[in-house]
């Protein structure tokens, strides 16, 4: 069976929002233009699912006043794409925040103008470090990580947040995926960047997580969705003192979900915001 490709119209506001719900649907890849998004299926997706989903998501960003232009969604097969080829056309270095630069491994780099440089090799894995998403961690993740502390990283995809906290100065890193390929490509990025003994990885849940094993600071970048249905885990999971720092939401769920958080007595400390979307700091559990 072959991939199929997904033409669907967006703009520049609502470009974002739609390129994470393709990938929340299974898309490997998508690319961007000034008028539309094309996202890439993998086979086995059922095709007539995916565009029924994507007529009711684009329904509800254009009902929450994101421009979204008046075009059908255009589906085609493609011819099977060397994926890892694809990626490393459009890759090239970046910086991500005021500490670190990103570098893919086949790039070279002149000039290191940050303290720290990841080296990264993402494949199909979602976490390059170019989203709104893992930029609003990044920032979030060097303001408030204690040098020292353990984390826990929640849906790590390339590894790229577990691998930052522990450059700046985690003792050590928990993080996994559900996806078998993104785990694969972290495996590969934390041998090129740090210790493995400093990073342990695994496919999986958060059910895979001991009861008992509390972390100083929990990393989230997934969707609200999936942040709603592990709150009850998450906060379990968080030492009294500790935080959990929330991604993947857009600005019109935050306050949906800040509810939420207040339902099991976690208080936001801080929240920031990037195109459309929103990054939470919150407290752990609020003692009476």
């Amino acid at each position: 069976m072959p991939y199929f490709q997904v033409t669907l119209p967006s703009s520049v506001e609502s470009a974002d929002i739609l390129a994470a719900i393709v990938v929340e649907l299974g898309s490997s890849g998508c690319e961007q233009r000034p008028e539309s998004l094309i996202a890439f299926f993998p086979p086995g997706i059922d095709k007539g699912t995916v565009l029924a989903a994507l007529e009711q998501h684009i329904a509800t960003v254009r009902a929450n006043g994101f421009e979204v232009p008046e075009s059908p969604l255009l589906l085609e097969d493609v011819p099977d794409l060397d994926w890892n080829a694809e990626w490393k056309k459009r890759l090239k270095p970046f910086r991500i925040s005021p500490h670190f630069t990103v570098k893919p491994s086949w790039r070279r780099l002149e000039k290191v103008k940050t303290q720290f440089v990841i080296e990264l090799d993402p494949k199909q894995a979602f976490g390059t470090g170019s989203h709104a998403t893992t930029r609003l961690m990044m920032g979030m993740l060097e303001r408030y990580l204690e040098a020292g502390e353990a984390i826990l990283d929640v849906g790590t995809g390339t590894a790229i947040l577990a691998i930052a906290a522990l450059k700046l100065g985690a003792q050590k890193a928990v993080a996994f995926d559900i996806d078998p390929l993104a785990v694969e490509a972290a495996v590969e990025n934390r041998a090129v960047n740090v210790p493995d003994q400093k990073l342990a990885l695994f496919t999986g849940t958060l059910s895979a997580i001991k009861a008992h094993e509390k972390y100083g600071l929990i990393l989230a970048n997934i969707t609200r969705k999936t942040i709603t249905a592990l709150l009850p885990d998450l906060a379990n999971h968080m030492k009294s003192d500790g935080l959990l720092l929330l991604s993947g939401i857009l600005i019109v769920e935050a306050e949906d979900l800040k509810a939420r958080l207040a339902a099991y007595a976690l208080e936001v400390k801080d929240e920031e915001y990037l195109d459309e979307w929103c990054g939470l700091v919150v407290k752990g559990r609020v003692m009476p």
